[in-house]
């Protein structure tokens, strides 16, 4: 497990704030480092929609700087109240933000591989990349991904054969993402 300085701790506390102390609090990162590892607004909006009515649980966004305005797109088309906390952490404020949230429901990218880390129960989609390369080592890592004759590929979006829909995320439905988080968090040790 990773050793978390409690600076880092502290400001994890500072930035959640705001979340009702006494709910499940699930991260969400939801912009890929490119578009063929980004799965669907739509699809997150579905399983925050989900989560929020079977545990009232808050929410809260993780990402570089570079991904605070995707993540608002989210946000918006989600309907609650979500935090942004996109380029507001170190590596370490983002491990101990992991440490204390009960889900991360996440696309395959660097902060997948530091909440590993810290043991968090988490779902990530996986999209152009392979979990048989890159499955997060933790435990408590689901993955789901449909990899298609073209994956993993190398290539731009314009390049995709079934661009502006890849069959690599669109085939990672909410109801899969959901049923791995429920199987996550029904189970007695949360």
């Amino acid at each position: 497990m990773a050793s978390i300085p409690e600076e880092s701790r502290e400001k994890a506390k500072k930035l959640l704030y705001n979340l009702a102390s006494d709910k499940m609090k699930i991260a969400l990162c939801v912009k890929g480092t490119f578009d063929l590892k980004t799965w669907p607004k739509e699809y997150f909006a579905q399983v925050v929609k989900e989560l929020k009515q079977k545990y009232d649980a808050d929410f809260f966004v993780v990402g570089a700087p570079s991904d605070r305005e995707y993540a608002d797109e989210v946000i918006a088309i989600c309907h609650e109240h979500i935090l942004n906390l996109c380029g507001k952490t170190s590596l370490l404020d983002l491990a101990a933000l992991f440490y204390i949230c009960d889900l991360l429901v996440t696309v395959d990218t660097g902060a997948t591989h530091i909440a590993a880390t810290t043991g968090v129960k988490m779902v990530t989609m996986y999209g152009c990349t392979s979990p048989k390369r890159w499955h997060p080592y933790n435990k408590n890592a689901r993955v789901l991904s449909y990899e298609p004759a073209c994956c993993p590929c190398k290539i731009g979006p314009e390049d995709c054969p079934s661009w502006p829909q890849p069959e690599c995320l669109w085939k990672v439905t909410p109801e899969m993402v959901l049923q791995e988080c429920y199987n996550l968090l029904d189970k007695a040790d949360h």
